[in-house]
């Protein structure tokens, strides 16, 4: 009987890892737009198409923002990448109603969390670029 138990135990486990590494881990899977208390897009950034840096891009519509760092899924980790590649990429700072601040950098399908390099699916990364953009944008115009 307690060998049963045990085979099973390790059955759960290698499934468990199994799934783990075939769908990677998606830090932001249950975050909910009313925990956020406030989200910028780091200063300095070029908007795409233009010369112009910008001094700092508040994210107001927080619901969008949570909904893009919800799809995040990070593969695996990686080594520090060419810190060009870096600085050509959308930072967000998001700023949590218990204090703690994140720090979240998107671009293809590499993804900086909290200053960790990791490999994720493109989409997510892409999306949120893309959202950076049209906020510097929209900024722009005003």
């Amino acid at each position: 009987m307690e060998r049963i138990k045990a085979v099973l135990l390790l059955t759960v486990i290698v499934v468990a890892f199994g799934l783990y590494t075939a769908w990677g881990m998606r830090p932001f899977a249950g975050l909910r737009a009313e925990w956020i208390d406030g989200a910028e897009i780091l200063p300095g950034i070029p908007v795409e198409g233009t010369e112009e840096l910008m001094q700092g891009v508040l994210v107001t519509d927080t619901e969008k923002l949570a909904l893009l760092l919800r799809e995040i899924v990070l593969e695996c980790p990686l080594q520090q990448i060419n810190q060009e590649l870096a600085d050509q990429a959308a930072t967000y700072w998001i700023y949590f109603k218990d204090g703690t601040r994140r720090s979240v950098t998107a671009y293809n399908s590499v993804v900086i969390l909290d200053g960790r390099y990791w490999q994720c699916r493109d989409v997510p990364s892409e999306e949120l670029n893309q959202y950076a953009d049209y906020l510097k944008k929209q900024k722009l115009k005003e």
